[in-house]
């Protein structure tokens, strides 16, 4: 039985990264694969809920880690992933502590996960992902457009989708009047911009409601921005919550106004719903899973204007948001777990 280890900087934070860590631990865990997750730091327990084969060890006792903990992070990690056959960086900053550790364990394999794309800079993921390249015995990306760029320096790369996280059955019957948002509630998400897309036409769709899901540190910022705008009665916040699949059944449009990403867990949530979608086409993330016309409209990089003609187009006809919703479950066939587990399977052997 092989024994895998995520190493990931926290599993209290709701975000996608963590979400998606979580739902692949799971599943290789139903498998023959003994599984954990060594996280950075020990904040409070994991906001989503990982089966009980799976065993989560703690580096720190701290509630976050700063680049002068890494040296002791470090010496703690060689000890803690002693006996794993793999170790996966679930960020490719995570490097900086994978690929030292083989030279203390020399049977161990390590895998770097782009969990962003390549637009996003710094100085401890740029390291990371020079090492990566050097190092690393596998490095997977979220996007084709990030694998061919990493292939212009490695061969050892593959691009591997996350999967669909949430288990329902497509319920929108496309004449609820909610569109919905969920994410961070942060700069790179872009909410700013989505209240200034409702503010210039909510007035013309009394009977429609923006909901916008998700926790973050531009949330009074975002609802003072909403309250000036004057659209506090057709725009709710709502705290992150595990149990989103009752968010997209209740929604007619999914709508994600985000500056960048790496893949956009929330579109691929979204059309696993059967639910239409719409996107600013940022640098990566949103076109892999949108065909724009087919199964929602990918909007010029933050356009305003564009995205509200298009929104409105939706919000206008719900035949229009049936066939796209359609189209959404047809698309979100290759976001399956069944396709995706076992691209992860080939790697692990």
């Amino acid at each position: 039985m092989k024994k895998i280890g995520f190493l990931i900087n926290t599993l209290a934070k709701s975000g996608g990264t963590e979400r998606v860590a979580t739902v692949l631990a799971n599943a290789l865990s139903e498998l023959d694969y003994e599984v954990e997750v060594i996280c950075m730091s020990k904040s409070t327990e994991s906001f989503y809920i990982l089966n009980d084969r799976v065993r989560v060890s703690y580096l720190s006792e701290k509630s976050s880690v700063k680049l002068t903990d890494y040296w002791s992070l470090g010496k703690r990690l060689i000890k803690a992933a002693g006996h794993l056959d793999y170790i996966i960086g679930v960020g490719m900053d995570l490097c900086v502590l994978t690929i030292p550790l083989k030279m203390f364990v020399k049977t161990i394999k390590v895998i770097g996960w782009e969990h962003f794309n390549l637009t996003v800079r710094g100085p401890v993921v740029g390291l990371g992902r020079k090492l990566g390249v050097w190092f690393a015995d596998h490095i997977i990306t979220l996007t084709n457009h990030d694998c061919e760029q990493y292939r212009k320096r490695t061969k050892k790369v593959r691009c591997i989708y996350n999967p669909v996280t949430i288990n329902m059955d497509p319920v929108s019957n496309y004449t609820s009047r909610r569109i919905l948002c969920v994410g961070r509630l942060t700069h790179q998400k872009g909410f700013d911009m989505m209240v200034n897309i409702w503010a210039g036409i909510h007035m013309r769709y009394p009977d429609w409601q923006l909901a916008i899901v998700g926790n973050g540190e531009d949330e009074s910022e975002l609802k003072t921005q909403a309250a000036a705008a004057g659209v506090g009665n057709s725009l709710e916040f709502f705290e992150a919550t595990r149990d989103v699949a009752a968010f997209y059944s209740s929604a007619s449009i999914y709508a994600m106004s985000s500056r960048y990403e790496g893949l956009p867990l929330v579109l691929i949530e979204a059309q696993s719903a059967g639910l239409p979608l719409i996107a600013f086409n940022c640098e990566t993330g949103p076109k892999e899973v949108i065909t724009d016309g087919y199964n929602g409209y990918l909007i010029p990089a933050f356009d305003e204007e564009v995205f509200k003609d298009k929104l409105q187009a939706l919000m206008k006809d719900a035949s229009l948001r049936q066939e796209m919703g359609k189209n959404s479950l047809v698309n979100s066939n290759k976001f399956s777990k069944a396709n995706i587990v076992p691209q992860w399977c080939e790697i692990l052997v």
